[in-house]
């Protein structure tokens, strides 16, 4: 394991671990980002024009299969963008 950073263009391109490390990270980011959209979603029922009539409940097992799903697709997300940092170093 001799590298001489120096003459770092000799072993520029010799690896494809960090991309693909990097690709995990932005695929964890997003699966994150959608898993708490969901969790939020499934909180609070956000409408532009708010009426009691239109109110929906929350227990329902639609919004609570949601939160779920939600709460699962942050942990993936969360355990990917962990998991690039170990594959970059390969």
């Amino acid at each position: 394991m001799d590298i001489d950073f120096y003459d770092s263009e000799a072993h520029a391109g010799s690896s494809y671990w960090p991309f693909l490390g990097f690709m995990v990270f932005l695929i964890g980011f997003v699966v994150t980002f959608i898993g708490i959209v969901k969790i939020v979603n499934a909180k609070h029922q956000f409408n532009l024009f708010y009426d009691q009539r239109d109110r929906k409940n929350l227990e329902e097992p639609k919004y609570v299969r949601d939160k779920k799903i939600g709460i699962i697709l942050t942990v993936v997300g969360i355990v990917m963008m962990v998991a690039s940092f170990f594959i970059e170093r390969l």
